[in-house]
């Protein structure tokens, strides 16, 4: 190909190559094959992301406020230029809505087809383009790659700039005229192009030579050679004549518009004679609508198609309707019209419908295929005006005809719209498949149904909307009821559980059409689920995770009610009303009487089903009323024989079901049940599971159920005796070694001593009380702060094999839950019982029946998180409970059962505060306590607080690099946890998030915790309440928005990071304002409307001291630099005899250290004068001089010590605001101040 005319050559190869010419004579070829896609950064006007260019347009003026024109860079653009002796082909694409801009060099290769000798992509405006050519000999001087690209073409930047001004017409409105232009040009090409073709094929059918005159002009197969002015001029002369004929042709028609008035005003010689047939044709109309009740609408208008069938001339010549006799048949929506001529006797018919349409079926499907019931489709065709409708009957014999055909093709289409999402998936390089699954309920063929399906979260190509890739219908029998009760079955259905199991059901069923396909495809699947199913055992599996998807329906019953309501509520004035917003006529008197008689049915049906629910609303009603009296006449003061005497009954049947038989899997697996206990499989030859054949080892044959021990009134001997431990280790627990501390807590516990138990966050302090209890005859009672952290004990331990329940004091559980509860307790059942401090001391009963097992077999106490009992900040404003501070009874009334108290946060002070409160002897307490409670794999960084909407742009930035593990972000208050998940939720739609905290009700907490101990939950949300207790070995962030409130929390709340071992990341953003926050939090506390004596005062003000000292500690270990975080906290927890821990080298303190190589000075004599300064502010009563907040760590150093008395004087801003002014003062000096603060070395560390 000659180089010189390569463009022309080469748009001979592609119609779709349009050639431009630049102005310097060089030319570019525009490639539109591809189809141009605008992005989200082409919605601004503005060249950060080289969305635009600003490049000078001739004869275009600049646009506003630019000294140039704006022309887009849209993704499909393509061109293929010459430079140099080069021949390249620039492109512009896009990746994950960035552009690329990419580029291919053909070398000499002027066809663009052979291999090519360099190519580049970048995504900053052809920049490696630049690079590339400056290295080329024989490409001289620099480019300009707005010119290559042909930006500066008129024709090429209108084209460009009226893609975007069809998407946003608001943009570009100076160049409105050329869009406009462009386009009649292009509708003008095509039509010339077509017209072509034309008389090419005109050619050849007629076989003429190559030239020949035609319509008086010359006409040639190669075409007439036009120099581009002359085809210019030729364009614009076509388009004069064009609208010149355009023009005639409206006057055309305007004329024929008047000669029809003029010919309507004419009198006509039939027009008496017509006028009679008129009355004669609407006299008979009215006669046939009402013989037949017909109303004004039967798809077509009824009085056209009456009047249009009753005026058709007989072949007789008869068309005198008086000379007609008429006979009408109608059925669902069909019509059908039998005419006969009374002269000639001829019969003729006609029917509203096609041969080949039924309309009544149609009716049907349309109802099937959208969802919608009867009723509601009933509600849009009686609007319409179609009041005569098909009966029940039929209506679902057609749909019985049609949904499995109907059901055949939607799964064909699924199926295709699978492979093509999978290709679309595999092109983004995902090998996983994210779908949402949801079901939907209907009552089509007079049954139960409900369909399900999977929507793919993408839109594949060749689909316009996110397609339905996975598609199973279920549906309950109909079953019919004749007069004497007997019942058929009309229709078989595929299943007969409940709504919930059909919805299971509905998974099950997608899962086993797709899941082959996946395998098959090498794919994985990720499901969006309803909440309702984050339980359903089918989704546990190796194909696919699950996301969840946060959808909660309460007050069930009142929505229903209100959509039955609305469904069949019906009135002719409510559709009339519909009918006139339509602008279409009123009812006709056939048609209200239709409408009244389907209201008529609708009400029968509405009171029906509501009388069903009222029955079952009643029944429900008296079953928990039933419960509630038999747990008030339940018999607590009876011997403990009773109790079990139904539990012996079903172990002797093999038929025994115990309290946590939910929670174990494969259950119902009678072939593989444990002999001894009938409840866990079996694991060994001699068909026992592994707490069954534990006791047969240790010699505990009586705790095995199969024995049904009879526990008698008698007093049993208190052994004192310590199985061994380790077998218990390995055989129950799976570990060869104890962690420190474990096995002398467990061994003082059985001895029965009271043991208090500190060791660090994640340091294994549930195993202690779960192995003492295997290790022991006596009932283990377990004392927990929260009812979600109860299910989720008993979860834990019965899926490790060992049996557990737990009970509330709330009417939460079920009469029959809790008597199976009090039976297998009776029988020594279960080792092991959760309960909250409530439930043993407001339910005295309870407690009686407690002390029928403390006489007979024994009792001892956990107390775990037991640093509740010292009514800390966390637990005292969210979910304190006087109950905790009254555990100190259990020593009166249980005097010779062991307690064991379980924490991670206790200082010397505090374990003399907690043995007094539970009346403990300090000649039987024991302390067992970990040489080093620090968790130095966790990385403690303070960062400085910014503005709200900085903070969570920068939490979410913080998201995106968590590669690995999940994380709990910790907020001051609900509103708080709210306000952060819907904006992380909203720019975050790849991670899931969960929230928790004190307004959610008791099931939204416990399904928030299960949740997050699935997995489901990536990111929690929550308040300080959240992560007690609970053991994730995965969480490798912490996050703080708002300083903690004490130490303490802040220690269990870092703690739930780095179960594992592995490195974990705690960070704090602290702002000195956040001080005012928990100030305004723990006064808000402390306002009483009640009340109150002295003493009660008195308690509220150390109360409320005491706490602003847990905050100015939190604020003192914040300010304090240079020094390890972990340290800080190590001498916070530290003890007499504690081994000094070394820095971690991590902290963000570590590395100031690290790079700024501070000095350590002893700041003693300046401490002291610090404390006189302030002495002297005090006597000289200048109480009211405000002390700044910007002070040194030493000021912060003398309040946490106690040297110094700061006061915070807070005042609400306005009377009906929560929000307070906020002032520091000092008002006093500690106790011998001035001489214990000599006796302290006062080193702080500065910068050199």
């Amino acid at each position: 190909m000659s180089t010189q005319i390569w463009f022309e050559e080469l748009k001979k190869t592609n119609e779709k190559y349009v050639n431009f010419q630049r102005a310097d004579r060089t030319w570019l070829v525009r490639d539109d094959t591809k189809l141009l896609n605008i992005l989200p950064c082409h919605h601004v006007l503005s060249k950060n992301d080289h969305a635009y260019q600003l490049c000078t347009i001739a004869s275009v003026k600049p646009d506003p406020g630019q000294t140039k024109c704006w022309v887009p860079l849209i993704p499909g653009y393509s061109i293929m230029s010459k430079i140099g002796t080069h021949f390249l082909r620039l492109s512009i694409s896009e990746s994950n809505n960035i552009l690329q801009f990419e580029w291919i060099d053909y070398g000499n290769d002027s066809t663009f087809r052979g291999n090519p000798i360099a190519s580049g992509r970048d995504s900053k405006f052809f920049q490696s383009l630049r690079q590339y050519v400056e290295n080329q000999r024989d490409i001289k001087g620099k480019i300009s790659i707005p010119s290559i690209l042909g930006l500066n073409i008129y024709e090429n930047a209108m084209y460009l700039r009226s893609v975007i001004y069809h998407l946003h017409s608001e943009m570009f409105l100076s160049s409105k005229e050329a869009y406009s232009a462009i386009t009649k040009m292009n509708k003008f090409t095509k039509s010339l192009n077509k017209r072509a073709l034309e008389l090419d094929k005109e050619c050849e059918e007629e076989g003429s030579p190559n030239k020949k005159v035609k319509s008086g002009l010359i006409f040639s197969t190669s075409g007439h050679k036009l120099t581009p002015r002359q085809s210019q001029a030729l364009v614009f002369k076509f388009h004069t004549v064009q609208n010149k004929f355009y023009q005639a042709n409206k006057r055309l028609k305007r004329a024929q518009n008047n000669l029809e008035k003029l010919r309507t005003l004419l009198p006509s010689p039939k027009q008496n004679n017509n006028k009679k047939q008129k009355e004669l044709l609407d006299e008979k109309i009215r006669q046939l609508k009402n013989d037949e009740n017909l109303g004004s609408s039967i798809i077509c208008s009824t009085e056209s198609f009456l009047s249009l069938a009753l005026t058709q001339q007989c072949s007789c010549g008869n068309n005198d309707i008086s000379q007609k006799k008429c006979k009408i048949s109608s059925g669902g929506l069909s019509v059908k019209v039998v005419i006969q001529c009374k002269k000639c006797k001829e019969t003729s018919s006609f029917q509203n419908e096609p041969s080949n349409v039924n309309y009544t079926k149609a009716f049907a499907a349309a109802t099937l295929c959208s969802g919608l019931n009867r009723q509601e489709f009933q509600n849009a065709m009686l609007t319409i005006g179609i009041t005569k409708l098909p009966s029940k009957t039929i209506y679902h014999k057609y749909q019985k005809s049609m949904s499995e055909n109907i059901k055949n093709v939607a799964l064909e289409n699924t199926r295709k719209a699978l492979y093509a999402s999978i290709d679309d998936a595999k092109k983004k390089g995902k090998n996983v498949l994210t779908v949402g699954f949801d079901t939907s309920w209907s009552h089509v063929r007079n049954a139960s149904q409900a369909s399900g399906e999977f929507i793919y979260h993408g839109i594949p190509e060749g689909y316009t909307r996110k397609p339905v890739v996975g598609y199973f219908v279920v549906e309950k029998s109909r079953v019919k009821k004749d007069k004497n009760g007997n019942k058929t079955t009309v229709h078989q259905g595929n299943h007969e559980a409940s709504s919930k199991q059909m919805e299971h059901a509905v998974l099950i069923g997608i899962l086993e059409i797709v899941v082959p396909i996946l395998e098959e495809t090498d794919m994985l699947l990720d499901i969006v689920v309803d909440g309702d199913l984050d339980s359903n055992k089918t989704l546990r599996g190796n194909y696919f995770t699950i996301a969840k998807k946060w959808e909660r329906y309460s007050h069930y019953e009142d929505l229903y009610k209100e959509k039955t309501k609305k469904i069949y509520h019906l009135q002719p004035t409510m559709l009339q009303n519909v009918r006139t917003q339509a602008e279409l006529d009123t009812f006709s008197e056939n048609d209200v009487q239709n409408i009244e008689h389907i209201a008529g049915r609708r009400e029968l049906q509405r009171q029906r089903n509501h009388q069903d629910m009222d029955t079952q609303k009643a029944a429900k009603v008296a079953k928990i009323v039933q419960q509630k009296k038999n747990l008030e006449m339940f018999d607590f003061d009876q011997s403990l024989v009773p109790y079990g005497q139904k539990t012996r009954v079903e172990l002797e049947s093999k038929t025994f079901c115990p309290s946590f038989a939910d929670l174990i899997d494969g259950f119902y697996d009678v072939s593989n049940k444990c002999i001894g206990c009938q409840s866990f499989p079996k694991q060994f030859p001699n068909g026992y599971c592994k707490i069954c054949n534990l006791w047969n080892d240790l010699g505990f044959i009586q705790r095995i159920p199969e024995n049904k021990v009879q526990i008698t009134d008698d007093k049993l001997p208190f052994s004192k005796h310590i199985p061994d431990l380790n077998q218990i280790l390995k055989q129950v627990f799976g570990f060869s070694n104890f962690r420190e501390g474990q096995y002398e807590a467990i061994c003082s516990f059985l001895e029965y001593k009271d043991t208090l138990v500190v060791l660090r966050t994640g340091g294994g302090k549930t195993l202690c009380f779960a192995m003492a209890a295997l290790a022991s005859f006596r009932l283990t009672i377990v004392f927990t702060p929260l009812k979600a952290l109860i299910d989720d004990h008993v979860n834990s331990l019965v899926r490790m094999g060992i049996p557990a329940a737990g009970l509330y004091a709330s009417t939460g559980q079920s009469f029959e839950y809790q008597e199976r509860v009090f039976s297998e307790l009776s029988l020594g059942i279960l080792p092991i019982l959760f309960v909250t401090p409530e439930k043993l001391e407001k339910n005295k009963s309870f407690h009686q029946f407690l002390q029928k097992i403390y006489e007979t077999r024994g009792i001892q106490f956990v107390i775990d998180e037991a640093h509740c009992i010292l009514d800390y900040n966390n637990f005292r404003i969210l979910y304190y409970r006087d109950s905790w501070t009254r555990l100190g009874n259990l020593k009166k009334d249980f005097p010779i059962s062991p307690i064991m108290l379980l924490t991670a946060t206790c200082t010397t002070s505090d374990v003399e505060d907690i043995r007094q409160n539970l009346n403990i002897l300090p000649t039987n307490f024991t302390i067992i306590r970990g040489t080093s409670l620090a968790r130095q794999e966790i990385d403690i960084q303070v960062i400085s607080k910014p503005s709200k909407q900085n903070l969570y742009s920068q939490i979410q930035n913080i998201l995106v690099g968590l590669t690995t593990g999940r994380c709990i972000i910790y907020c001051s208050g609900p509103s708080s946890c709210q306000e952060l998940f819907h904006y992380l939720h909203e720019n975050l739609s790849a991670l899931s998030f969960g929230l928790y905290h004190g307004e959610l009700d008791g099931e939204q907490r416990k399904m928030a915790i299960r949740n997050w101990k699935t997995g489901i939950i990536q990111i929690m949300i929550a308040t300080n309440g959240f992560g007690m207790g609970i053991n994730v070995p995965d969480v490798y962030l912490i996050i703080h928005t708002t300083i903690p409130l004490s130490m303490t929390n802040f220690i269990q709340e870092i703690g739930r990071a780095g179960r594992d071992g592995k490195p974990s990341k705690s960070i704090v953003f602290y702002s000195r304002n956040d001080i005012r926050t928990l100030f305004s939090i723990i006064t808000q506390r402390e306002e009483s409307p009640l009340q109150e004596n002295n003493s009660e005062i008195l308690a509220k003000r150390i109360r409320h001291y005491e706490d602003q000292q847990k905050i100015l500690q939190v604020v003192h270990f914040c300010e304090t630099k240079y020094v390890c975080r972990h340290l800080l906290i190590a001498h916070h927890l530290s003890w007499n005899e504690d081994i000094s821990n070394k820095a971690c080298g991590l902290c963000d303190n570590c590395l100031l250290n690290s790079n700024n190589n501070p000095v350590w000075n002893n700041f003693s004599a300046d401490v002291v004068r610090l404390l006189k300064i302030a002495k002297e502010i005090l006597e000289s009563r200048k109480i009211s001089e405000m002390i700044p907040l910007d002070i040194a760590a030493v000021f912060y150093d003398l309040c946490v010590k106690g040297f110094l008395i700061l006061n915070f004087q807070l005042r609400k801003t306005a009377a009906l605001t929560k929000n307070f002014s906020f002032k520091p003062i000092i008002v006093g000096l500690g106790d011998n101040a001035e001489e214990e603060v000599t006796r302290i070395t006062w080193q702080y560390c500065f910068k050199q």
